[in-house]
């Protein structure tokens, strides 16, 4: 079964936990098979936390040198705990598939493997066994999980999970796309977009301060409210067709304002009802943004 969003996980601390990333790291077969590093080291090529539920085991294995054991138990810090490994997807194909020997003890909640995909907007897939309640003891056994690979998704984050008290052990990591290793996969093209193209603030704002006056100060937190408001509650900004903030690109605000109220197909997102937004942009704030924007280097 696959979900949207992480059942009584936080899926915010999941994607900071794949920020912990050893810079030193071993081949990728190796890195899913937990080989490579000693008993008491840090799980090589893998992130996740909280860290002290996180270990190497070299005693307790299927295969191999070693196996990554996870432990929590009533004092345990968060929820659940989670063994994280992030890659850009440069690859092509119809599906992905992680596969993966868990062995469990004393699971009270549920273990299991996960797998998201991650857009420019947010998560696109996502599975995290959930709905098969792996709990309890059971012995090594082999699982997999499978979602389609999104066109749009541009990140890749998976592991394996434990929630509640209990241990999980994890071992002979698969990851497949369209049955096929996912390093022996073709590289796909990933189509530019005009985020991409946008050069304007490579070199900076071009805004030299000393210090900021109460009425900048002010502005500044008006061009935020705006624009936060504009870039994940209405569709013609979330899908970048215009960027840019000078009036020659044809994207300063005073050009395009006036055309972004929603239509009939494309209502806002997110509970914003289509006359809820020309309100929350009142033509105080878009004459104020103008300013702002098209005329910052002025202060």
């Amino acid at each position: 079964m696959r979900r949207s969003a992480v059942s009584g996980v936080n899926p915010i601390f999941i994607l900071l936990a794949a920020s912990i990333v050893l810079a030193q790291e071993p081949d990728f077969e190796s890195i899913l098979r937990f080989e490579g590093a000693q008993e008491g080291e840090t799980l090589l090529g893998w992130g996740g936390g909280p860290a002290e539920t996180i270990h190497l085991d070299t005693r307790i294995v299927r295969t191999g040198r070693g196996a990554a054991r996870i432990e929590r138990d009533a004092q345990s810090a968060s929820s659940f705990s989670t063994i994280t490994k992030q890659l850009p997807i440069h690859f092509s194909g119809q599906w992905l598939e992680l596969r993966g020997f868990l062995r469990t003890e004393n699971v009270s909640e549920f273990a299991g493997l996960w797998m998201r995909e991650d857009g420019s907007s947010g998560p696109l897939q996502f599975d995290n066994m959930q709905n098969r309640e792996i709990r309890g003891t059971t012995d090594w056994t082999e699982y997999a999980i499978r979602l389609p690979l999104d066109p749009k998704a541009r990140q890749l984050f998976f592991g394996v999970l434990v929630v509640g008290e209990g241990k999980v052990w994890a071992d002979d990591l698969k990851l497949l796309v369209d049955d096929v290793p996912v390093d022996h996969t073709p590289k796909r093209a990933i189509p530019t977009t005009v985020l991409d193209e946008d050069r304007e603030f490579d070199a900076g704002s071009g805004i030299t301060v000393s210090s900021l006056t109460e009425n900048q100060v002010e502005n500044v937190a008006v061009l935020g409210k705006v624009w936060g408001f504009l870039k994940y509650h209405h569709p013609r900004i979330a899908k970048a067709s215009c960027t840019g903030t000078t009036s020659s690109s044809g994207c300063c605000p005073e050009s395009w304002m006036p055309r972004i109220r929603p239509t009939a197909t494309e209502p806002c997102r997110n509970g914003w009802t289509r006359s809820a937004f020309p309100n929350a942009v009142s033509p105080v704030l878009k004459h104020r943004w103008t300013l702002i924007s098209c005329r910052r280097s002025t202060g």
